[in-house]
């Protein structure tokens, strides 16, 4: 008898202990999390031009971010994200600086923030070879496989597993410092 008294104090002190680190765990980890998912969903929507429903299913979809809550405000380009109404961040998108999580400074403190954004330059970077500029050669390598190469790419963007899709966006093959 003493030994089942003693067996379900144990277990009470277990559960007690399991739930208290459990919620610790919680306080700790899920304002990451949601800081996390506003400053992506902020910087693929208002940097890359990206739709906000293709985000959550590609770059959201895993645990503890897939049961989150977004809102997408388009009118001071910001991202709020909170996980059952607690742990809320937010990210604000500032132009030629990217998207940043409102942490120790308040919202109006970041957005006041000055910074020297770099200008284009006034060259024509197209008549730059690459990699200080942006034109490219005309010619494919001769030494190259081209077949085997386009084959490795088809590889590259082929969805084997469904369940585990590769996700795959872009790929940029460069050889003796030339783009292919």
């Amino acid at each position: 008898m003493k030994l089942k008294i003693l067996l379900k104090r144990l277990l009470l002190v277990i559960f007690i202990f399991l739930l208290f680190y459990g919620i610790y765990y919680c306080w700790v980890s899920f304002p990451v999390a949601t800081g996390y998912g506003a400053k992506v969903l902020c910087s693929s929507i208002f940097v890359s031009g990206r739709n906000e429903e293709d985000i959550k299913a590609q770059e959201l979809d895993f645990t503890p971010l897939n049961i989150a809550s977004y809102k997408v405000s388009y009118n001071d380009s910001s991202v709020t994200c909170s996980l059952f109404g607690f742990a809320i961040r937010k990210a604000i998108y500032r132009k030629g600086l990217g998207a940043t999580v409102v942490n120790q400074l308040s919202e109006k403190d970041i957005r006041l923030q000055k910074f020297g954004v770099a200008v284009m330059p006034t060259i024509d970077t197209d008549t730059i070879p690459w990699p200080s500029g942006d034109k490219l050669t005309d010619s494919f390598p001769s030494n190259i496989d081209s077949i085997a190469l386009v084959n490795a790419v088809d590889n590259l963007f082929k969805e084997m597993d469904t369940a585990n899709p590769n996700r795959t966006r872009a790929l940029i093959i460069v050889f003796n410092n030339q783009i292919i």
